[in-house]
């Protein structure tokens, strides 16, 4: 399986494993689909930088420190807001919110990838 395919398979089952969260009020499910989406997310990060070095050759330094940069900034914001969220509202509000978050991570793969081949398409005909 290629990079972007592991990537688009686990950012939409997990978009779709949050979709089945919110609507479930099962404690056991909970559980479950808690790790399954667990499951499909921990390979995100690391095989991203590895798709984003094999697709910008030459820039292995600041590609790598720019996404371990930007998931600081994630690990330091979203504990945050969640924080917040959680003094103010139901927990169906907070996994409503993940799963924006992941639904918009999941088109902008789309929208990454589908660049990446229309310039590897451009480039490979001349």
């Amino acid at each position: 399986m290629s990079y972007h395919k592991y990537i688009l398979f686990s950012v939409i089952a997990s978009v779709i494993s949050m979709l089945y969260l919110i609507f479930n009020q099962n404690f056991w499910w909970y559980l479950v689909m808690t790790f399954i989406i667990g499951l499909f997310l921990s390979g995100i990060f690391a095989i991203t930088i590895v798709y984003a070095n094999s697709v910008i050759r030459g820039s292995t330094i600041y590609i790598t420190s720019t996404l371990i940069a930007s998931g600081g900034v994630g690990g330091s914001l979203i504990p945050l807001i969640i924080g917040w969220e959680m003094d103010h509202f139901y927990s169906q509000v907070i996994i409503g919110t993940l799963f924006c978050v992941l639904l918009i991570m999941s088109i902008l793969f789309i929208l990454i990838i589908y660049k990446v081949k229309k310039i590897n398409s451009v480039i490979s005909v001349k």
